[in-house]
C-alpha cells in the first residue's frame, strides 16, 4: 500500500462523511484500526462442501423440505466453483465514536450498519427473568444513542460464570472506558 492511498483514506474518514462500505474494507485490511472487536468470526466454505450440501440438499429435498436448509446454506455462500471466506464481526472504532456490524463476502460487503455515539449515549444492563418456574437469569449489555439501542452482549448466567462470559463482560467495561460512556438504569 502506497503512502498517497493511505493518506486519501484518512481525508476521507475525517471528513465528517463515512462511507461505511470503505471503513468496513479499511478495517479488514488494517488501514484503519478497529480499537476493539467484540465478536469476529472467520469461516471458509470449501467449493467441496458446497458442492456436497447442494447436492445432499437435492437428494434430501423430497423428504419434508429437509433438503432446503442445505441448499440454502450451500447458495447463501458465494458462488458453488469457490472457496469462499465469510467475516462476521462487530468492531468499535474510537476514531469515528461509532460501532460497525458488517458481513464479509471474500472481501465483498454484503451487510453493513453502524452505530454512531454521541455525549449522550450510554449503556444498561437488563436482568429478565425466564424458564418454567422463573428461575433463569439473563443478562443484556446494551448501548443507547439517542432513541436508537444496540445489544452489545446477551447471556444466561450459571452458577459459575465461564471464562469466555466473564472475558466478554470486561470487553464491555474496556469499552465503556475507551467510549466515555457511563452505566445508567435501564427503562
Amino acid at each position: 500500500m502506497d503512502e498517497f492511498a493511505t493518506l486519501e483514506t484518512e481525508l476521507k474518514l475525517d471528513s465528517g462523511t463515512v462511507d461505511l462500505e470503505e471503513l468496513v474494507l479499511d478495517i479488514e485490511g488494517s488501514i484503519v484500526e478497529a480499537d476493539l472487536f467484540f465478536k469476529r468470526n472467520v469461516h471458509t466454505f470449501k467449493s467441496q462442501l458446497k458442492y456436497t450440501l447442494f447436492v445432499m440438499g437435492i437428494v434430501l429435498l423430497p423428504l419434508f423440505g429437509i433438503g432446503i436448509p442445505l441448499i440454502v446454506m450451500s447458495l447463501s455462500n458465494g458462488p458453488l466453483d469457490e472457496d469462499t471466506t465469510v467475516v462476521k464481526a462487530t468492531a468499535y472504532v474510537k476514531e469515528h465514536r461509532l460501532l460497525t456490524e458488517y458481513h464479509l463476502h471474500n472481501s465483498t460487503v454484503k451487510m453493513a450498519r453502524m452505530f454512531p455515539l454521541t455525549d449522550a449515549s450510554y449503556l444498561t444492563l437488563n436482568t429478565s427473568y425466564g424458564g418454567e418456574y422463573q428461575d433463569r437469569t439473563y443478562y443484556s449489555y446494551s448501548v443507547h444513542s439517542g432513541a436508537r439501542k444496540y445489544e452489545l452482549l446477551h447471556y444466561q448466567r450459571f452458577h459459575k460464570q465461564s471464562d469466555a462470559i466473564q472475558k466478554q463482560i470486561e470487553m464491555v467495561e474496556d469499552f465503556a472506558a475507551m467510549a466515555g460512556l457511563s452505566f445508567q438504569a435501564s427503562e
